[in-house]
C-alpha cells in the first residue's frame, strides 16, 4: 500500500511484501509497473490518497522518487536502484521489532545534499513494515 500527500509518500507492507517490492525493482526493464494494493474501505488520512502502482524506469543518474495522484514514480540508474532496493529489503529483513506489542517500525527515506543514490527533488518516502495482517504490495 503507497500513500501520498504534497510532500511525501508512505510505502506499507509486510516484511514479505516489502522485499518482493525490493526484488521487483531489481526486475525493471526500461518501463516497469508494480501493482500497489488499495485497502477497501481503509482511509488514506492523515495522507491525501492512495498511489495505485509504481512505475520503475531505467535511466542515467541517481534515484528521484516522485509522484502523481496515482503513480510513484521511481527512476535512476540501475547501479543506485540496486542501492535503493537493498535499502527497502534490508528494512524489511532485519530490523527487529522495537517493542512487544508493536504492529509498525518505520524508516525514513529522504534526500541530502550529497546523498548517495537519491537525486536532488526526490520526494521524501517514510518506509512502514507492519507485523499485522494483510500485505502492502501486491
Amino acid at each position: 500500500m503507497a500513500r501520498y500527500s504534497s510532500d511525501e509518500i508512505e510505502l506499507t507492507g509486510t516484511a514479505d511484501a516489502l522485499v518482493h517490492f525490493a526484488r521487483c525493482l531489481l526486475r525493471a526493464d526500461s518501463v516497469t509497473e508494480i501493482p500497489l494494493a488499495i485497502p477497501d474501505g481503509m482511509s488514506a488520512a492523515p495522507f491525501d490518497g492512495f498511489l495505485s502502482k509504481a512505475r520503475v524506469e531505467i535511466r542515467s543518474g541517481k534515484v528521484l522518487l516522485k509522484h502523481d495522484e496515482t503513480i510513484l514514480g521511481i527512476s535512476g540508474s540501475i547501479e543506485d536502484l540496486k542501492q535503493f532496493s537493498t535499502n527497502i529489503e534490508s528494512f524489511a529483513k532485519n530490523i527487529p521489532r522495537k517493542a512487544v506489542g508493536t504492529l509498525r517500525d518505520h524508516i525514513h527515506i529522504e534526500y541530502y545534499p550529497d546523498h548517495f543514490y537519491l537525486a536532488p527533488g526526490s520526494d521524501p518516502l517514510i518506509l512502514v513494515k507492519e507485523y499485522g495482517n494483510g500485505d502492502g504490495v501486491q
